[in-house]
């Protein structure tokens, strides 16, 4: 083999080999790029115990608030369940009420872990303290649990001979209907009930139109205003009549109780009527004014006599 042959096959070794390692490259590249795995990154290691996991499988993403935040790593079953190895790319500050669950990405299959930090109100959980899932829901168990529940409802209950039963009777009623048995039937069937209303209904249309014509009494009552009016002075009327009759009624009551009040007096009852009828009060009033008359005489001579004795004493 000649010099140049064996650098020729060490060239194409080269070429192959390079273009072998940018094929592996891009390829590495590509899948981190699909996959958006930072390798960069920090992780935090998450351990999870449940008591089933309900197909949950390596990979499967980690969700916060509907939001991926890492990847299952392992799955381990332990005596006291099946503990989820994860890591999340971000701390999570747990409460004391948090709730860790697996959920379905869809119908068909796919799990996810969805963790719930809980309620801002309530106080965080300790550090170290183990994490404790709740059971899934198994979606394709509970549809078959009820499935299985109609079908014994159904089976022991009898309720298909019921609904065949319902049914019959049903069929039934709508042949009579059909066939204008009964008062329903009548009504499906006989077109005279239909030309009965149908007529009715003109006879309405032209009662109504006379009616705005102001033909017949009954027009005249909607459309002319004078009947309106002679009620309303009637009325006015009326009004009025009754204030007279209750104003009248007030001053022949007064009359009346002027009337009594009089006739106390004449027959001297009261203070008044024996001021007015009795003339032993007269004597007494006219006595008691000469009394005082009399009272005011004296004081009037006597007054001069006891300012002089006053003077008189006073200057000694």
């Amino acid at each position: 083999m000649t010099a140049n042959s064996r650098r020729r096959e060490i060239t194409v070794e080269l070429v192959v080999g390079t273009f072998m390692f940018c094929v592996l490259l891009g390829l590495c590249i590509f899948t981190i790029v699909l996959t958006r795995v930072n390798l960069f990154a920090k992780h935090y290691p998450l351990e999870v115990v449940f008591d089933d996991v309900m197909g949950l499988r390596d990979g499967d993403n980690v969700v916060i608030r509907g939001m991926s935040v890492g990847k299952v790593k392992r799955l381990l079953l332990q005596p006291d369940g099946v503990h989820i190895l994860a890591e999340i790319d971000r701390m999570v500050a747990l409460k004391q009420d948090y709730t860790m669950e697996i959920g379905a990405t869809s119908v068909l299959g796919g799990r996810y872990l969805q963790i719930h930090e809980g309620s801002l109100q309530a106080p965080p959980l300790p550090t170290g303290t183990a994490l404790k899932g709740v059971r899934p829901h198994d979606l394709i168990t509970e549809a078959s649990a009820v499935v299985g529940k109609i079908r014994d409802a159904i089976d022991n209950e009898n309720i298909l001979g019921n609904l065949s039963g319902a049914i019959a009777d049903i069929k039934e009623i709508t042949g009579k209907i059909n066939e204008g048995e009964g008062s329903l039937g009548k009504l499906v069937n006989d077109e005279s009930l239909y030309d009965d209303a149908k007529a009715t209904m003109a006879n309405l249309n032209a009662v109504s139109e006379k009616i705005q014509k102001g033909e017949g009494t009954l027009g005249k009552l909607v459309n002319d205003d004078t009947l309106y009016n002679d009620a309303r002075d009637i009325v006015a009327e009326v009004k009025t009549a009754v204030k007279e009759r209750q104003l009248l009624a007030k001053l022949e009551t007064t009359v009346a109780n002027l009337d009594a009040i009089t006739e106390k007096i004449n027959s001297g009852q009261g203070t008044l009527g024996k001021l007015v009828n009795d003339d032993a009060v007269y004597q007494e009033v006219k006595k008691l004014v000469g009394e005082a008359r009399a009272t005011l005489d004296d004081l009037r001579e006597t007054s001069p006599v006891v300012t002089f004795t006053s003077i008189f004493l006073g200057a000694f």
